[in-house]
């Protein structure tokens, strides 16, 4: 049994609300998933259930119609799948090439899902289910919006491809570059996007690109996808040592912080708080900043659905998840996580992260 507790996290935000229909939700998506035929190998049923998806999504977004929300969760659900199967086991998870080639078939499947797919992924029912899920998405949203969605996932793949090849190469990357990568590589931006559309959202494309509000925005993605490299630490290492890699040498925000700083696990721990402790206070000054735009109600409504994003997907809802406790391949739970309360007392330094990729995010908190 491995015992990680995971420090206390500055989190001011309000806890999150269940949506009501979430036992719905959960049940349609796992009974969509095994009508895509993805659950026919023994275990995965399972595996997709300890995600807790439905939680996920739909808490970001507890008044939305159940039926603009269930696409955002069978996502969710979907997505996991694929990162079990695609991008930590199978040869796709071990060959960057080969993880390329499937990701260039996933993009065509959904951005065209009413064609006929590649012929490799005709065979896949992942890719398929993947297709059907697209046409669901467009027929709910404005073409707009499933457009965003389709190239949302385009930005996914370059932060998969990422670290496929850091780990392909060994290259030593450094915390900066980590910093360019780690939002699309969390998949971050695709709950929000799955809120945007659950709510209907207008946001004009003038004020989604305004600067303070992609820094907000940004600094929420980084939010979850840095917390996530503090609860999934254990469960990556033991990965890692299966797979025969070496668990310090991974393109994970703590062993790439331990490699900088010469430090040990925990130290490193420590000061990935620390950074992200410092962006969640930008974050709150950034959203306090906003009110004073003269932005509209929906891009208003936007980055309250990032906050959002950030309580639900960072704090609320991985201690509800078994998954961060049961490693792919692993028939036992080796993992004991013992979850800190956060706190509400904001870090003593507001200054920038020295970090190229994201100092530019404090610009905009005057």
């Amino acid at each position: 049994m491995v015992e990680f507790r995971v420090p206390p996290r500055y989190c001011p935000l309000p806890p999150s609300t269940p949506h009501p229909a979430q036992e719905t939700l959960e049940k349609q998506a796992l009974g969509w998933l095994a009508a895509q035929h993805l659950f026919t190998q023994p275990g995965v049923r399972e595996r997709a259930a300890d995600t807790k998806s439905h939680i996920l999504i739909a808490q970001i977004t507890p008044d939305a119609p159940i039926d603009r929300t269930q696409p955002g969760v069978d996502w969710a659900y979907l997505m996991f799948l694929f990162d079990d199967l695609r991008t930590d086991l199978g040869p796709t998870a071990t060959n960057t090439a080969d993880l390329m080639n499937w990701l260039y078939d996933w993009v065509e499947v959904l951005s065209r899902p009413d064609s006929p797919p590649p012929a490799t992924a005709g065979r896949d029912p992942l890719m398929l289910a993947f297709a059907a899920l697209s046409r669901r998405v467009r027929a709910c949203t404005t073409q707009e919006l499933w457009r965003r969605w389709v190239d949302t996932h385009r930005l996914f793949c370059w932060g998969a491809l990422w670290e496929s090849a850091q780990r392909t190469t060994r290259t030593a990357t450094s915390f900066d570059a980590f910093l360019s990568a780690r939002a699309y590589l969390a998949g971050s931006p695709l709950p929000l996007l799955a809120g945007e559309i659950a709510h209907d959202l207008r946001v004009p494309e003038a004020e989604r690109n305004h600067p303070l509000v992609r820094a907000a925005v940004e600094a929420a993605w980084m939010m979850v996808g840095l917390d996530d490299d503090i609860y999934s630490l254990p469960k990556e290492g033991l990965e890692a040592a299966e797979a025969g890699r070496d668990p310090d040498a991974e393109p994970s925000a703590v062993p790439i912080i331990k490699r900088e700083l010469r430090c040990d696990t925990a130290t490193a721990v420590n000061q990935l708080v620390d950074y992200r402790d410092r962006i969640m206070l930008l974050l709150i000054r950034l959203r306090e900043r906003a009110n004073q735009c003269r932005l509209s109600g929906d891009t208003l409504a936007y980055l309250d659905l990032a906050l959002c994003e950030v309580r639900v997907d960072a704090i609320d809802w991985p201690p509800l998840a078994p998954r961060y406790t049961a490693p792919v391949g692993k028939s036992e739970e080796p993992i004991h996580l013992i979850w800190s309360a956060t706190t509400d007392r904001p870090p003593s330094d507001g200054t920038a992260l020295p970090f190229p990729a994201i100092s530019w995010w404090w610009d905009h908190i005057h």
